[in-house]
């Protein structure tokens, strides 16, 4: 009997240690599921954010592009408006050489001479600029007495610029400002 008292002593022992053993293998597997668990959800963080640094950064670069091309789009818009715009200025100084060229830049001459006379006819002496082509039709065309006539140092295209220091006023009746 006492070997069954010892066997079911040991037996106990057995059991007890084989429960025991249970126990920490499972507190251990459940350790390392928590473990686990954790290190997945800080890599599982982790690429998330590399992701998301990956996409900002990414978005960045796709803004700069889209700025870097639409700027380059609103300089070629420029260059082309100047370029049209300069191909109709040219244009219209040319008509408006063509017209000083014609009968009826006289008539306009004496026109704007008209429309400025009466500020000009009082006293003091009125200089007026003209271009060397056109200063025998602005010569002929000028009502005013008190006037001395000088050729102009720039392209007024055509017309004359009327200024009397003693008075104090300037005309610009010249085709470059209309």
């Amino acid at each position: 009997m006492p070997s069954d008292t010892l066997t079911k002593f040991a037996n106990v022992l057995y059991n007890e240690a084989t429960e025991e053993k249970k126990g920490i293998v499972q507190a251990l597997q459940e350790e390392r599921r928590k473990r686990l668990n954790e290190k997945d959800k800080e890599l599982e963080n982790k690429l998330k954010r590399e992701v998301k640094k990956g996409i900002a950064g990414l978005e960045h670069q796709k803004q700069l592009s889209l700025a870097r091309r639409e700027i380059e789009l609103h300089k070629a818009l420029i260059k082309n408006r100047t370029r049209y715009f300069n191909t109709i200025f040219e244009a219209v100084v040319q008509n408006l050489r063509a017209f000083t060229q014609t009968p009826e830049y006289a008539d306009y001459l004496k026109a704007e001479f008209s429309d400025v006379q009466g500020f000009f006819s009082q006293e003091g002496l009125t200089v007026c600029t003209a271009m060397e082509q056109d200063m025998d039709q602005v010569k002929a065309s000028c009502p005013l007495s008190n006037v001395k006539f000088q050729c102009a140092r720039q392209d007024l295209i055509g017309g004359f610029t009327l200024k009397n220091d003693a008075l104090g006023y300037f005309a610009d009746c010249t085709l470059a400002s209309k």
